[in-house]
């Protein structure tokens, strides 16, 4: 078996919510009420321990989603870590798509429950932006290379 490692970092993916629900509330129907809008979607500093949780119980998720593969899960500290054992067959180029499928999971899940508050029409697409990339991962994570015959690679290699 193998494993894989996924590290984020928490404040980046606050931050990605940070970003995203400010342009949400810029782009906001209406010239005329913008800065209502802005001041009811975008989040502030005062509400890091509320995005906080909402990151936890996303990464919570994302382990229950996954845990055939969690050999550790770690989300205590300012990095969340995600340790996964996958077969011996797994395809390593698509780590990478792995990792950013993580990342942007754990952005748009915290970002669909921020959303449910605050701007409850948009909450439901974040929600389900979020179920894609956890899907994604988890197709990938089942991803093998085709199997190839010790002759063929040997006449490959000559």
């Amino acid at each position: 078996m193998k494993n894989i490692v996924l590290e984020v970092a928490r404040s980046d993916v606050e931050e990605m919510v940070a970003q995203s629900t400010a342009y949400l509330g810029f782009k906001s129907p209406g010239q005329a009420d913008r800065g209502e809008w802005i001041d009811r979607v975008s989040t502030v500093d005062e509400d890091r321990t509320l995005l906080e949780r909402f990151v936890s119980e996303s990464f919570a998720m994302a382990v229950e989603r996954l845990k055939e593969f969690v050999v550790d899960a770690d989300c205590s500290g300012s990095r969340l870590r995600l340790t996964l054992e996958v077969s011996v067959a797994y395809d390593g180029s698509v780590t990478v798509a792995v990792s950013e499928s993580f990342r942007s999971y754990l952005a748009a899940s915290a970002l669909g429950r921020w959303l449910r508050m605050s701007y409850p029409e948009k909450g439901a697409e974040f929600d389900a932006e979020a179920i894609a990339h956890l899907s994604t991962m988890e197709r990938n994570l089942y991803h093998r290379r085709k199997p190839v015959r010790k002759a063929a690679r040997r006449m490959a290699a000559e």
